[in-house]
């Protein structure tokens, strides 16, 4: 009766990942810091297949939706550093407001709260990729949290289940490769711990 709201959570030990959720036309399969992309994938088509397989009619079962969605973020620094220069410095990604706006109207040019939303068509999977860019905080410590995402619905899910995994390939290959140019320089050196 409730659409689209996970019901059931399920997980091999309590508090433990992967987690997979359902609900009434609602599928997800969620990783967190252990994510590695191999045991990621094999979770993600496991899933797919026992849903379809306790599906009492799976050749009926239309999937109108599927994303995968990476959330990331990094802790800002304390400085009262521009956020936007942050960004662009840190991520490569650019959000300008004239400095014009800002004279002679005590106006701070360094935005307290940031949120960007870009969704950009993708030929090759067909659905689209998008990037959320906020500000907000994580383990209370102000972050700058990034999601990367590519989604395809309706007419570009491709056929299921054989479909799946190739489109979990493509798309994985596709917002990796956006994380990995986001990051490049010194963000990518943190990440690894250098």
């Amino acid at each position: 009766m409730v659409g689209y709201t996970v019901q059931h959570r399920f997980r091999a030990e309590q508090g433990g990942w992967p987690l997979v959720q359902l609900g009434p036309g609602i599928m997800s399969v969620n990783e967190t810091n252990s994510y590695r992309w191999p045991e990621f994938k094999v979770h993600a088509i496991e899933a797919v297949d026992h849903l379809f397989a306790c599906y009492p009619k799976g050749d009926l079962l239309k999937i109108s939706s599927l994303v995968l969605r990476y959330v990331d973020s990094v802790e800002l620094p304390s400085d009262n550093t521009n956020v936007c220069a942050f960004l662009e410095e840190k991520l490569k990604v650019q959000v300008k407001v004239p400095e014009s706006f800002f004279e002679g109207n005590g106006i701070v040019s360094s935005p307290s709260h940031l949120q960007l939303h870009q969704v950009f068509e993708s030929k090759n999977p067909a659905g689209q990729i998008q990037l959320r860019v906020s500000t907000g905080k994580r383990e209370d410590r102000d972050s700058l949290i990034w999601e990367t995402i590519f989604q395809s619905t309706e007419s570009d899910c491709p056929p299921m289940r054989d479909g799946f995994e190739q489109w979990l390939d493509n798309g994985h290959r596709l917002v990796n490769d956006w994380f990995f140019k986001m990051i490049e320089g010194d963000l990518h050196r943190r990440f690894k711990g250098e």
